[in-house]
């Protein structure tokens, strides 16, 4: 059963989300007129999004019915991420996965 703080926490996100544009920024910043000029494009790259890519793309892969595609994350724990700094590269991303230490 929910309780009241349950109610005003779900309808405050429901507001929060309904001030949102689908580009992830707040409809009143990215829809105001005087903001024309002030974003700027940035890419990134999803790299479990990468790997189906790789996985269907080839040789127009068609999916049996019902099938669909997954990633699981396999990075061990003795190969943490590295922090990211604001001067980060984007090509500069560490060790490849199945890269040895040895």
């Amino acid at each position: 059963m929910w309780g009241e703080v349950d109610h005003l926490l779900t309808f405050a996100y429901t507001l929060y989300l309904a001030g949102m544009c689908s580009c992830g920024h707040p409809t009143k910043v990215c829809q105001h007129p005087d903001n024309d000029g002030w974003f700027e494009a940035k890419t990134v790259v999803c790299n479990a999004q990468a790997e189906i890519d790789r996985v269907t793309g080839a040789e127009k892969y068609k999916p049996a019915p019902g099938e669909r595609f997954y990633t699981e994350y396999t990075r061990p724990a003795d190969k943490p991420l590295r922090a990211l700094t604001p001067d980060a590269k984007p090509d500069d991303r560490g060790d490849e996965p199945g890269e040895s230490d040895e």
